[in-house]
């Protein structure tokens, strides 16, 4: 950059707006004491960043303000601006490199706040000195040389001296760099270290998180796999529940109705079964049971009268007893005129055999047989009576067998035989016609009794029926209850499957539908309920609270495990920099320096006539005292410092110790010094202020000689009161204090003034 003016408001003695063209390669600023001119060098100082208010001779900010005069009022601040040309086509790091033209600008106010701009814009202090630095315009401020000051590089530490040095060199930049990398590097590290423990801090959360996550994962594929088991099981189950309801209601209400049929028909029959037997039929029975018991009577008789052929059989018997002990005549054959004894007794013992059978069946009601005995009775009596008429018999002798009389009695038996066999054949028939009407009456009886026994069996089936169907009702009743409560179990495990797999459990109604099978259907329930109890153990978990919160947290975590490579990788970078920053300064330095000591020799040789200059790395000790507490009285440490020292040695002379010089030896030297820094880089402008006053006039033409050589690089703002220097200038500018109390400059071009001159 080259400088092009410097504009001065408000800044100490000059009040108004004040404008200096640096248009010429030494520019000469002149005036009587305390005209201000020296102001002008503390401008410089003041807009390139200069902190310290002391060194622009000043206690408060508010110092460096115009306190006011007689003619012009008290300023309420103060501004200092630089102008530079830069060259657009040279490379250059700095942000303001594309700009042709930069203007620095500096402003403070009676609160003592300050404000920075470029080009107009408000930018930061540090901004500033990056500029400035990029240009060769160190914080050491060697390119500004004061009255009084021109051997405070004699004057300086060892330290600050390297510092000015490395301001010549052009390492500020470099250093600046390095601050700033090492800033970063702790800032980095600072954030590693913050996002390591937070890390650290938020892991356990992230575990925690990640085994929610975890449950949450497990419970949405147990959820899966009890949406698929849900989605069957509601399916198979609405439709069985809708064939259910469609049967069992209607089964239930056909029950129903048949058992009030039924129960109906019992109550008919109920009815019914209270009405007696009918009239006719009773009195039928009665007059049957007059008839047989009269019959009965009568068979008495007819007992009596058989009873009654027991005399005349006994008579018989006795007559044929008698009539064998007349006759005692034993024969086996029939001869004639003789009846055997044996003949006879047989048929006494046939008829009372008969007889007896008779009289047995008499006694024992059992006249079925009567009439069949009767009968065999009345054939053996009339075969012995025609056994007895034969003619074999009647020849036999009275004297043997009263054959008449034999015959009478066999006649009377004959008779009463007849006579009972017709009573009883009466008998028989009146009995028969009896027993039938009897039996019909029975029958009639019976049919009534069968039909009401039919009725009573009737009545006991829709008794059963009706038993049976008050069972199925109730068994009907149980099914439609176990319907309205499967029904209830349906829509409540419904609600709690929403509860568990959300609204998409209402997909089952589009799961294709199998044969019902209740035992796989209870199967899958078993299933189901085992899944939800898998589910209950991992617990209830706000899926999207965890999610959201594992998603903020992990990406967190990922946040800071990417921040943290990140800045190893920034460490890494910053480290190599580091290292190669040092390593440029280190070699630049070394460089830089040997090239100081050429021009730090060849200055000393013109200002001197001779003898050697040198500066010298070197390495010092330094003391520091720390106090631990109150109480202690402090340990010293021992430190080293690396610096630079100057060493010289005079023509004609044997001092080397700067410190053993003359006042005027010393401004020569530091003069030379500082000339031969500014060579290595040379700054856009080199301010001298009076550094020419303890000169003589030999001295001073040899400070003229070095000041041409010194502008062929830089441009000189000179301020001086030496005759000599102004001769060196090609342009003066008068400084001088106005009727109102404030600076003003009158400038001059040389060469035109010689020119006007001659």
């Amino acid at each position: 950059m080259e400088l092009t003016k410097i504009e001065l408001t408000g800044f100490k003695s000059f009040a108004k707006k004040t404008v200096f063209r640096i248009d010429t390669p030494v520019t000469g600023i002149v005036g009587p004491n305390g005209s201000g001119k020296s102001n002008v060098a503390e401008a410089f100082r003041f807009v390139l960043g200069e902190q310290s208010v002391k060194s622009m001779r000043g206690k408060t900010g508010a110092d460096l303000i115009f306190k006011g005069s007689k003619g012009l009022a008290q300023m309420s601040r103060a501004k200092v601006e630089l102008t530079f040309k830069n060259d657009t086509s040279q490379e250059n790091e700095s942000p303001y490199a594309s700009f042709s033209e930069i203007t620095l600008g500096r402003e403070i106010y009676a609160d003592g706040a300050n404000e920075y701009t470029i080009n107009g814009s408000k930018v930061r202090l540090k901004d500033i000195q990056e500029l400035l630095a990029h240009n060769n315009i160190g914080a050491s401020h060697h390119h500004i040389i004061s009255q009084g000051e021109a051997d405070r590089v004699l004057h300086a530490s060892v330290k600050d001296r390297k510092e000015m040095v490395q301001d010549a060199l052009g390492l500020r930049v470099y250093e600046w760099r390095l601050k700033e990398a090492d800033k970063k590097l702790t800032v980095v590290l600072a954030n590693m270290r913050e996002a390591e423990i937070s890390r650290r801090e938020i892991a356990p959360h992230v575990q925690f998180l990640k085994k929610q996550i975890e449950k949450v994962q497990k419970g949405t594929e147990l959820r899966s796999e009890l949406a698929g088991l849900y989605h069957t099981y509601f399916a198979q189950e609405e439709a069985h529940l809708h064939e259910l309801e469609s049967k069992e209601p209607k089964d239930f209400e056909d029950i129903k109705k048949h058992l009030d049929e039924v129960t109906k028909k019992i109550q008919l029959h109920r009815e019914s079964s209270r009405t007696s037997l009918p009239e006719e039929i009773t009195k039928n029975l009665i007059k049957n049971q007059d008839a047989l018991r009269a019959l009965e009577i009568r068979k008495g008789s007819a007992v009596r009268a058989v009873i009654g052929l027991e005399t005349e059989i006994r008579i018989l018997e006795e007559t044929i007893q008698d009539a064998g002990n007349k006759n005692q005549e034993e024969t086996e054959v029939f001869e004639d005129g003789v009846v055997p004894r044996k003949e006879a007794v047989l048929f006494a013992q046939e008829v009372r055999d008969i007889h007896e059978k008779i009289i047995w069946r008499f006694d024992h009601k059992e006249f079925q047989e009567l009439p069949a005995l009767l009968n065999l009775l009345k054939a053996r009596v009339h075969s012995f009576e025609s056994f007895l008429t034969s003619k074999h018999v009647q020849k036999i002798p009275t004297s043997r067998i009263d054959v008449s009389a034999l015959t009478q009695k066999l006649q009377a038996l004959k008779a009463s035989l007849e006579k009972a066999a017709q009573e009883e054949k009466e008998l028989a028939h009146s009995f028969s016609q009896a027993l039938e009407e009897k039996a019909r009456i029975e029958q009639e009886k019976d049919a009534y009794r069968e039909n009401s026994l039919e009725g009573e069996r009737a009545l006991f089936e829709l008794e059963k029926s009706r038993t049976e169907l008050l069972g199925k009702l109730s068994l009907a009743e149980v099914k439609i209850n176990q319907l309205r409560e499967r029904k209830e179990r349906f829509e409540a495990e419904l609600a709690e499957g929403a509860v568990l797999i959300g609204s998409s459990i209402f997909q089952y109604k589009n799961t294709a539908l199998t044969a019902f099978d209740q035992h796989v259907q209870d199967e899958q329930r078993k299933k189901i309920e085992r899944l939800k109890l898998r589910i209950e153990d991992i617990g209830v978990v706000n899926v999207d609270e965890v999610t959201k919160e594992f998603e903020s947290v992990s990406g967190r975590d990922q946040f800071l495990a990417n921040e943290i490579r990140d800045l190893e990788e920034s460490k890494a970078k910053l480290e190599v920099v580091m290292a190669e920053l040092r390593t440029t300064l280190a070699t630049t330095f070394d460089k830089g320096l040997e090239t100081i000591n050429a021009h730090f020799q060849k200055f000393f040789t013109t200002m001197f006539g001779g003898g050697d200059a040198k500066l010298i790395l070197t390495e010092r000790e330094k003391r520091s005292r720390t106090k631990d507490d109150e109480e202690s009285v402090g340990d010293e440490e021992k430190e080293t410092e690396t610096g630079i020292d100057v060493t010289v040695s005079l023509p004609h002379k044997k001092v080397k110790d700067i410190n053993m010089l003359s006042g005027g030896e010393r401004a020569l030297t530091s003069i030379a010094l500082l000339f031969a820094m500014s060579q290595v880089n040379p700054p856009p402008f080199l301010i001298l202020d009076e550094t020419d006053a303890a000169l003589d006039e030999s001295n001073a033409k040899k400070y003229g000689a070095v000041l041409n050589e010194l502008s062929e690089h830089s441009k000189l703002i000179v301020i001086t009161h030496n005759r000599e220097t102004m001769s060196r200038t090609h342009a003066l500018y008068g400084v001088t204090l106005d009727i109102d109390g404030s600076s003003r400059i009158l400038s001059v071009k040389l060469d035109e003034a010689n020119a006007y001159a001659k």
